[in-house]
C-alpha cells in the first residue's frame, strides 16, 4: 500500500490586515511600513510544498511502532497509531527561496518575515491535512512531530522519519542535519493519522507562552499519557 506523492500546487495568500493584527502592528505606526514591504516580498517568495508517503504501521517491541520496515521509538505514537492500516508521513516547507532570504535578514525586519514565514507552513499543512481526508475519506486526522513533545518523541526521531522518506524530502528541498533540524529553514514533518478525537500536541505540552499553540494544555492527560 506504500506509495507517495509530492504537492506543489498550494495556493496560499495571506490576508495583510489579519497578519498586522497577528503580529500588534499598529496602523500608521513607524513599524507598518516595514511590514508593509516584508509582506509583499514574503509572498512573493512563498512557495509552500509537502513530500506525503502513506504507509503501513504494525505493533513493535514495547514502547515502538513500525511504519513499513522502519522502527520508531514513541509509547504515544504507537498508541495512536494502534490498530490503523495505514498513516501519513510527511515533510512540508514554505519554499527554498524564502527560507533563503529570511536567513540573510537581521532586526525587525527578519522578525517580521520570520513570523510570515511560520503563517506559510501552517497554512500549508492545513491544506496537507485537508488534502489527506478528501484523497481517502477521513473524517478526521490528528498528527504528532517529531520534537514537539520530547518526553514523548524526541527530536532525535526526524533519523528514522526521514529514513523511511528517502529522497523525497530532497525533492522539495529540505535535508536532514546531523543535529535532527531541518535545512533551510520554514520546514515541519510529522505523522498524520485518523482519530475520531482530535489530538493536538498541545494538549501535552506546558509551555503557556507558545506561539503556535492550538490546544490548551490538558496536565490530566499529559499524567496519564505513555512516556
Amino acid at each position: 500500500m506504500t506509495h507517495s506523492v509530492i504537492l506543489s500546487d498550494f495556493q496560499i495568500e495571506l490576508d495583510y490586515e489579519e497578519m498586522r493584527d497577528k503580529l500588534r502592528v499598529r496602523p500608521g505606526s513607524r513599524a507598518e511600513p516595514e511590514l508593509r514591504a516584508v509582506f509583499e516580498k514574503t509572498s512573493r517568495l512563498a512557495r509552500p510544498r509537502a513530500a506525503l508517503k502513506v504507509v503501513r504501521p504494525a505493533t513493535g517491541r514495547p514502547g515502538q511502532v513500525r511504519l513499513d520496515e522502519v522502527g520508531f521509538e514513541s509509547e504515544l505514537l504507537a498508541e495512536k497509531l494502534a490498530g490503523l492500516d495505514k498513516a501519513f508521513v510527511y515533510v512540508a516547507n514554505a519554499g527554498v527561496d524564502l527560507a533563503a532570504w529570511v536567513g540573510a535578514l537581521g532586526g525587525l525586519e527578519q522578525y517580521l518575515a520570520d513570523q510570515l514565514s511560520n503563517y506559510f507552513v501552517r497554512r500549508a499543512v492545513d491544506r496537507l491535512e485537508a488534502y489527506i481526508m478528501a484523497q481517502y475519506g477521513l473524517r478526521q486526522v490528528s498528527a504528532m512531530k517529531p520534537g514537539s513533545l520530547p518526553r514523548h518523541w524526541p527530536l532525535s526521531q526526524q533519523g528514522p522519519l526521514f529514513q523511511l522518506m528517502g529522497d523525497l524530502p530532497e525533492k522539495i528541498g529540505v535535508r536532514l542535519l546531523p543535529s535532527f533540524l531541518m535545512a533551510p529553514g520554514k520546514c515541519v514533518s510529522g505523522v498524520y493519522f485518523e482519530s475520531g478525537v482530535k489530538f493536538h500536541s498541545c494538549q501535552l505540552c506546558p509551555n503557556p507562552g507558545c506561539p503556535a499553540r492550538r490546544s490548551p494544555f490538558q496536565a490530566a492527560a499529559d499524567a496519564a499519557s505513555p512516556q
